[in-house]
Formats: C-alpha cells, sequence, structure tokens
C-alpha cells in the first residue's frame, strides 16, 4: 500500500486507503462503477454532505456508465467537468475535504477530481451591527467567493488586484487580499504578506484573532484595522488605497491601514447632505470628549474643585451628596459598572427581551440605588450622558475602547483632580502619536500635525466645490 503522504501507484487498492483516511466522517461515501466502452472498473468517493447529488449523477455517474463509447469520450467528459488529475494523496485528501469528487479508473496511476461541490449559499442580507439610513442593504455572507464579487460590484475597477495565500500552522487558513496596485502602498501590501505567513492558528481562526495578530501594537485599547461587515465600506476603503483581507466563512472583511480618526466615520456621510453630516460629525468627536471625560471631571469636581463649580450648583451638588456614604470614585465605579453588565445582558438574550432588560433595568437600578442613598442623582445623569455619549460612536470596536479608557481617568481624577486628568490626556496623546497601523501614523492628521487634512475630517463639504478643487 502506499504511503498516503506520497504518490498515487497502479496497483494501490483505493478502497482500502480512502476508507481507512475517513473511517471517522461519517458522510463518506465510496461506490464503483464499470464504464461502458471496456467494462473497467471505475471507483468514486465523496463528502455527502458537500456534493449535489443530481450533479453527481447527471453529469458523471450516467455519462460514464452509459453513455461513452469509447475511452477517448471518457477522457474528454472528465476534462469537461473542470476537473484536475493528481497523483498526490494530499492533494485527494484536501480535495475531498473542497468537496470534489475523486475518480480513480483501475489500473491508472492518477484520479481525477472533479467539481460536483454544492456549498449552502447565505442569503445576503443587510448587517445587524452596521445599519445605515441611506445606504446600500446588503452585508457580507460566508462565502468568500460571494464577498469578493459584493466588493467589484461597488468598485467596478479594471485595476483590481486579488492574491490568495495560506497561512496557519498548516497553511490551512485561506486569506485573500484585494486591492488596487496604482493606489495601495506597495511597503504596506508587503508588510502585510510578512505578517501573514507568521500567523499562528491549527486549523481555524476568526476574523478578530486574524486581526490581533497582524495589528502593530497588540496591548493597546484601540483597533488599528477595521472590521466591517458591508461591502460598500470596503469598496470605499479599497477605493482610498487601503488593503481588503478576506477569509472564507467568515462574514467580514479586515481594512488595512487605519487611522485613529477613521473609526468616527460612517457610511452615512456620504450619503446625506454636507451640513448635517459635519453636524453629526463634529457632534461624534464631543461625544468622545464627553464619554471619556465626563465622570472623570466630575469626580475631580466634587473630591477637590468646588470652585469650579457655579455656587447655586454647588447647593444643590451639595444636598445630593449628603446622603451618599461613599466617596464619589466608588458611586462612579458602581454605576459604570452596572451599566455594563446591563449591556453585556441586552446582548445575549434574545433582541425584544434585551432591549425591555436595558432601559427597565436601567431605570428600576438607578431610582432604587438614589433612594437607597448608595449614589446621587447627579451621578445617575453623568453616567446617563456618558451611556449616550457613547452610543452614538459609528465603530463598536472604538466605542468598547472609549468606555473602558473612562476608568483609568476617573481613578486618576480621584487621585490627583484635574492635574491627574491632565497627565492621562498627555500619556494618551503620547500613546496614539507613538502607534502607527503598518506604515500610517496611527493619529494622522492630529498627531503628527497636519493643518491642511483637518477640514476633510472635521467636516464634509459640498462634492461640487471638491470636483472643483480637484480640477485645480
Amino acid at each position: 500500500m502506499s504511503d498516503q503522504k506520497g504518490q498515487l501507484r497502479a496497483d494501490d487498492n483505493i478502497q482500502d486507503i480512502l476508507t481507512k483516511q475517513f473511517a471517522q466522517v461519517s458522510d463518506f461515501v465510496l461506490k464503483s462503477m464499470r464504464l461502458k466502452c471496456n467494462g473497467q472498473l471505475v471507483q468514486y468517493a465523496y463528502l455527502s454532505a458537500t456534493i449535489d447529488d443530481d450533479k453527481l449523477l447527471q453529469h458523471i455517474v450516467q455519462p460514464l456508465a452509459l453513455e461513452a463509447e469509447e475511452m477517448e469520450q471518457v477522457r474528454s467528459l472528465l476534462q469537461a467537468l473542470e476537473g484536475s488529475q493528481s497523483q498526490s494523496w494530499e492533494q485527494i485528501f484536501k480535495g475531498l475535504w473542497q468537496g470534489k469528487v475523486c475518480l480513480h479508473i483501475e489500473g491508472e496511476s492518477s484520479a481525477y477530481l472533479l467539481d460536483a461541490a454544492s456549498w449552502p449559499t447565505p442569503e445576503i442580507i443587510e448587517p445587524e451591527n452596521e445599519s445605515t439610513l441611506k445606504g446600500t442593504r446588503s452585508g457580507f455572507t460566508e462565502s468568500n467567493s460571494s464577498n469578493i464579487a459584493l466588493i467589484r460590484h461597488h468598485l467596478p475597477e479594471e485595476s483590481f488586484a486579488q492574491e490568495q495565500l495560506r497561512t496557519g500552522d498548516d497553511g490551512k487558513i485561506v486569506v485573500t487580499m484585494l486591492y488596487l496596485p496604482d493606489r495601495a502602498s506597495q511597503e504596506n501590501i508587503d508588510i502585510l504578506k510578512e505578517r501573514l505567513m507568521k500567523v499562528a492558528a491549527p486549523t481555524s481562526i476568526t476574523m478578530g484573532e486574524l486581526a490581533e495578530q497582524l495589528e502593530d501594537n497588540n496591548y493597546s485599547l484601540f483597533p488599528q484595522l477595521l472590521l466591517t461587515e458591508r461591502p460598500d465600506v470596503a469598496a470605499i476603503g479599497v477605493g482610498e488605497g487601503k488593503i481588503a483581507l478576506l477569509m472564507g466563512n467568515s462574514p467580514h472583511v479586515l481594512l488595512a491601514p487605519m487611522a485613529f480618526l477613521s473609526f468616527f466615520m460612517s457610511v452615512d456621510d456620504r450619503s446625506m447632505r454636507w451640513p448635517v453630516i459635519t453636524f453629526f460629525r463634529l457632534l461624534r468627536f464631543v461625544g468622545l470628549l464627553i464619554a471619556i471625560f465626563l465622570p472623570s471631571v466630575y469626580i475631580s469636581a466634587v473630591s477637590y474643585h468646588y470652585e469650579i463649580i457655579p455656587i447655586d450648583l454647588v447647593l444643590s451638588l451639595a444636598n445630593s451628596l449628603e446622603r451618599v456614604p461613599v466617596p464619589p470614585i466608588l458611586e462612579a465605579f458602581f454605576m459604570e459598572l452596572i451599566l455594563e453588565m446591563l449591556r453585556e445582558a441586552s446582548l445575549r438574550l434574545p433582541p425584544k427581551v434585551g432591549q425591555s432588560i436595558g432601559i427597565v433595568g436601567g431605570i428600576v437600578i438607578g431610582q432604587a440605588a438614589v433612594e437607597a442613598g448608595l449614589v446621587s442623582n447627579v451621578m445617575v445623569i453623568v453616567v446617563a450622558m456618558t451611556a449616550i455619549a457613547s452610543f452614538i460612536q459609528p465603530n463598536q470596536d472604538m466605542a468598547a475602547a472609549v468606555r473602558m479608557l473612562r476608568f483609568p481617568f476617573m481613578i486618576a481624577a480621584y487621585l490627583m483632580g484635574l492635574v491627574g486628568i491632565v497627565i492621562g490626556v498627555m500619556l494618551l496623546m503620547c500613546h496614539i502619536a507613538s502607534m502607527q497601523s503598518l506604515k500610517m501614523p496611527y493619529g494622522s492628521p492630529l498627531l503628527p500635525i497636519r493643518a491642511d487634512k483637518w477640514k476633510s475630517v472635521l467636516a464634509r463639504f459640498p462634492m461640487r466645490g471638491f470636483k472643483r478643487r480637484m480640477k485645480g
């Protein structure tokens, strides 16, 4: 018997080798028939869960057993079935796992791998996590070919480049790179290829795990690659010179490189009128500041800096805080942790129940905590405003990072007041300025400063004027 990692020989017992290799695969099927032309024995094997039975019967079995009158007809038929010949057992086994039919004619030293696959085709639906008001209603599926077609549909460029790379411990993970050669940086392409070759994974990996192994800084809270479910977002990114990474069986696409401010842009920014989008874009940045700094500023004000609060508000705060036996930092941590638990619980429950739990739970717990004297009325308002500000961020990964950032700032505010907040801001700015996404500065255009690019980030101008500026 031939070595299963070696070459197929004419005297190999196909039945024994395949049966042994797929002994624990419940849908493995091995059948035999005889050619009509000369009665020669033919054995064919496949995995029934991945095969179209009608295609197998009508295009392979019946023509060979009932129609082909000569051996030349048999060869022509097999070549017309989009198949290939292989003498490698490793290739034969891999072909079976990929949904092909392995067909071997008795006495030959090679086998045919014929395409008769019938993979489940997922329905193209709108992504729930990246909803839009005026954008397209299609989202990525778990079919790699469908995802590539969706991107090409939104970006019909003739210079489209598509490269397929194998990575992982055994090279079993297939990643497809899409980019425009005349717009994407060749240096970034080479860096991504090098990092993909070093990805450590046994047989499967999620897009989140892949992004973690491709990022420049794994210890940062901030995402450095964009994970999207929308083909229009991926097409826009590729059109701007970014590189898209697709992986089989994943309804997400990675875009690289990305800047910090890119995570605050929405797909609706291109679909709505420019004054409205400019207002909403500025509102997101205001929400970013509120989501990070409002609890810490409140803690520093009531702990150290009463002088920055108007006198009428000081008296109101004093009445609210006199019944609370714990310091403001414990109030804030208690309410923020309750809020995060409610958010996590609403994600794990069915949608209708989750929404009810989030709304009712927040109201009931907040009111009960105030009546019990555990937190003040003002702290409930501060936490509610912080939560609302974090909800308006369009990217979930960045929104999660923003929510995590408020905790170290709260601790700094409790220990050193406004001085602690200023030190935290300086450290945060240094961290963002020191980061890169591939070879692009992560903080650009703010860090390093590129004032000429600020207006395109903070506002969106009329497209007519943009075209005029481009021509000029």
